[in-house]
């Protein structure tokens, strides 16, 4: 995939990763990503409100909760192969010389 026909844009700052949609795909793709949470929200509130015993309720969160890092873990992979990706050390960089260069 060329980087001009990637859906989306990750900024890195050293471990800080932040990723924007960049089109309409990229925006139909956190959708789908977020529309899975809600499922995974939903399937979770309907398991606790059947009100079972407070054991059962612990591991049903705990499973929630895991379950959910999955999704985070595996939503931040698929976003980054997609990603064009720009380093702000390298940017940060670049902004340095050219006015260096500016000032001579």
């Amino acid at each position: 995939m060329r980087e001009e026909d990637k859906p989306y844009i990750c900024v890195r700052n050293g471990w800080m990763l932040q990723i924007t949609p960049r089109n309409a795909e990229g925006w139909r793709g956190m959708g789908a990503w977020l529309l899975a949470l809600m499922v995974l929200t939903g399937a979770f509130v309907a398991a606790v409100s059947t009100e079972p015993g407070d054991a059962v309720v612990l591991a049903i969160t705990g499973l929630f909760l895991l379950v959910v890092l999955g999704w985070t873990i595996l939503m931040i992979r698929w976003m980054m192969v997609r990603s064009e990706i720009v380093d702000l050390k390298d940017f940060e960089a670049f902004k340095r010389q050219r006015n260096g260069d500016r000032k001579r």
